[in-house]
């Protein structure tokens, strides 16, 4: 004899496919999450180092606020790398865990 499955129900399929729809729009939010992070990067050392370069054409004080506006630039966008990544692991234990759970029900 097989072991083949009884059909589905509507209400069964219907859950399935939002389960789908749930789970795919996870996946393109991390992605985009992603893809955030490399924009903010190199806006942060360019906003630093643009206010360090007007600073050094009004005050002469070249190169030393272009370098420290760089500096604080990257120190930002190191912040943001930072924060992303413990939300990002954060949700990761978090649905880790609700796997877990109903695995376990």
């Amino acid at each position: 004899m097989s072991d083949s499955k009884p059909p589905q129900t509507v209400l069964e399929k219907r859950a399935a496919a939002q389960k789908w729809r749930e789970q795919k729009a996870e996946q393109y939010r991390k992605a985009l999450r992603s893809s955030v992070l490399g924009l903010e990067i190199v806006v942060f050392v360019l906003v630093g180092g643009a206010i360090g370069y007007y600073i050094d054409k009004n005050h002469g004080t070249e190169p030393w606020g272009f370098w420290i506006g760089g500096f604080f630039g990257v120190c930002g966008a190191i912040k943001t790398m930072v924060v992303m990544i413990r939300e990002y692991n954060k949700a990761e234990a978090s649905e880790s865990a609700q796997v877990d759970h109903d695995s376990s029900v």
